[in-house]
C-alpha cells in the first residue's frame, strides 16, 4: 500500500520573528537548509519514495529540491502545485504574530467564525482546505478510481 509523507519546509528568518508568512516567498535559512538535507537522509533511509509534490513557494520549493538531489536525484523533479500553498493570508503578511488585529487572530475566535472568517486579500481555513484537499482527491484518489483529469 502506498503511503502519503506530509512534511513542512526547513525555516526562514521569516519563523525565527514569528512573521505571518502566507504565500510570500522567503527562502531557507542556513538552519532550514539543514533541516532539509536532514530530513533527505532520514527519508531515504525510511521510504521509497516514488513521487515528490511541493509547493511552487520558494521554501517548499528550496526543501523539495534539497530532498531529491541528496535522497532521490534517480526519480523525476518535484512536482510543484499552487495548490499546495499554505492559506493567503493576504493583508496580514509579513506583520509580526503579536500585531494581528484580533478579530483575525485565531486563538480570540470561534472554530466555526475561523473556517469562514478570511483576512483581507486571505483565504479562511475553508477555503484552505477545499484547495488543499481537491489536489489530493485529484493526484491521489481519481486514479485508483479509474478515473482520468485533465
Amino acid at each position: 500500500m502506498k503511503k502519503v509523507i506530509i512534511v513542512r519546509h526547513g525555516e526562514t528568518d521569516w519563523n525565527n520573528v514569528n512573521r505571518v508568512m502566507g504565500w510570500q516567498n522567503r527562502h531557507l535559512n542556513s538552519t532550514g537548509k539543514q533541516q532539509a538535507v536532514q530530513l533527505a537522509f532520514y527519508l531515504k533511509q525510511e521510504y521509497d519514495v516514488e513521487t515528490i509534490f511541493s509547493s511552487d513557494l520558494l521554501r517548499a520549493r528550496e526543501t523539495a529540491n534539497i530532498i531529491h538531489a541528496l535522497g532521490y536525484p534517480g526519480i523525476s523533479k518535484p512536482v510543484l502545485s499552487k495548490e499546495l500553498r499554505e492559506q493567503k493570508q493576504g493583508k496580514l503578511e509579513g506583520l509580526e504574530s503579536r500585531k494581528i488585529p484580533p478579530e483575525y487572530d485565531l486563538s480570540s475566535i470561534s472554530l466555526a467564525e475561523a473556517l469562514t472568517k478570511a483576512p483581507p486579500g486571505g483565504e479562511n481555513i475553508k477555503e484552505f482546505n477545499e484547495r488543499t484537499i481537491n489536489f489530493f482527491l485529484i493526484f491521489f484518489c481519481l486514479p485508483h478510481l479509474g478515473l482520468f483529469y485533465l
